[in-house]
């Protein structure tokens, strides 16, 4: 089984994968953690990337897709987090995807803007994210999904797979929401 989600900062994306990935015994894989461990690893790649994401901006779509191909080639099943963020990880996706015929079950996790701030600063003071560190990098957050990422979903939503969650209720709902939509195809 193989699972994209997509939704704005702090939508539930990586909750709901972890929670799946329990559950269909699939690898998770969200970019943001695969980024945030080259930044602190210091990695070459981690010090290429560190100026931009602290920002608020996203990595660039070559890294990203370097980093997602060798993932891709290595597993049989998984659930992403946090890819495809750009109209051209979305068509770089998509070819793949289609080339190695693998179907895929795309779910956006809808939530309004509001939420994206309130859980922005619960997320600062529990978790301590640089991502979410002011209103300027959060305000750029958001804007940045707007003017890139929700291109790559719009992308993908004429796809027989593709879903729309609403994110605004509890974690066990959207839960069982995505579970119930993955079991009745």
């Amino acid at each position: 089984m193989n699972i994209v989600l997509f939704g704005m900062p702090t939508a539930g994306k990586g909750t709901q994968a972890e929670l799946l990935s329990k559950e269909y015994n699939i690898p998770h894989i969200s970019t943001g953690d695969i980024l945030r461990e080259e930044m602190a690893n210091k990695t070459p790649l981690g010090l290429q990337i560190d100026n931009i994401m602290r920002a608020g901006g996203l990595a660039p779509d070559g890294i990203v897709n370097n980093i997602i191909v060798n993932k891709l080639n290595k597993l049989n099943g998984w659930i992403f987090d946090g890819y495809p963020r750009s109209i051209n990880q979305a068509i770089l996706f998509k070819s793949y995807i289609d080339t190695n015929n693998i179907d895929v079950r795309f779910f956006f996790i809808n939530i309004n803007e509001n939420l994206v701030w309130e859980r922005s600063r619960i997320r600062l003071l529990k978790e301590n994210r640089f991502e979410d560190a002011s209103d300027d990098v959060i305000k750029k957050r958001i804007d940045v999904f707007y003017e890139t990422t929700q291109r790559a979903i719009e992308f993908f939503s004429h796809e027989e797979n593709f879903r729309i969650i609403d994110g605004n209720k509890s974690i066990n709902d959207i839960f069982y929401e995505i579970k119930t939509l993955i079991k009745g195809r």
